[in-house]
């Protein structure tokens, strides 16, 4: 982050980030970083007779705490199978790739990509393959029906 020398010539770093020096900060792109600030996810504030985005550093610090306790929540609330190694060494009868999930359940692949985005379904990706918990998809097709 940049330092800037006060009226005395000490550096001193300044409360407020840009969205450049946000985004390098969260090694993310401008683009997203204006996307979080501009939906109001990212607590921001637009300053000067421009409107220039800024991002306070105690407020970005908060932000990102929150965002490490909604974490922690949702990986407590969905634990793989305490069967499954961390790795993801599920034995083959234990998963199923995404066109067999589709098959079971009777939807689309499109439809199975869904429901993993929306976490109805836990999944992870095996060389290049969705590999879907067998459980989770029993599961899925007992409450729709």
């Amino acid at each position: 982050m940049k330092q800037r020398v006060d009226g005395r010539g000490l550096e001193v770093e300044g409360r407020l980030m840009t969205l450049k020096e946000t985004a390098a900060y969260l090694n993310l792109s401008q683009a997203e970083v204006y996307s979080l600030a501009r939906s109001g996810e990212l607590p921001a504030v637009k300053i000067g007779a421009r409107g220039s985005w800024r991002v306070d550093r105690r407020r970005l610090e908060t932000f990102l705490d929150g965002l490490h306790e909604a974490t922690d929540r949702w990986v407590s609330a969905n634990r793989l199978d305490p069967s499954v190694s961390s790795s993801n060494e599920a034995t083959s009868d234990e998963l199923l790739t995404a066109a067999e999930a589709a098959e079971v359940i009777g939807v689309t692949r499109q439809n199975i990509s869904y429901l993993v985005r929306t976490d109805q379904l836990r999944a992870f990706k095996r060389k290049g393959r969705w590999m879907i918990f067998a459980a989770d998809v029993e599961n899925y097709v007992k409450r729709r029906s």
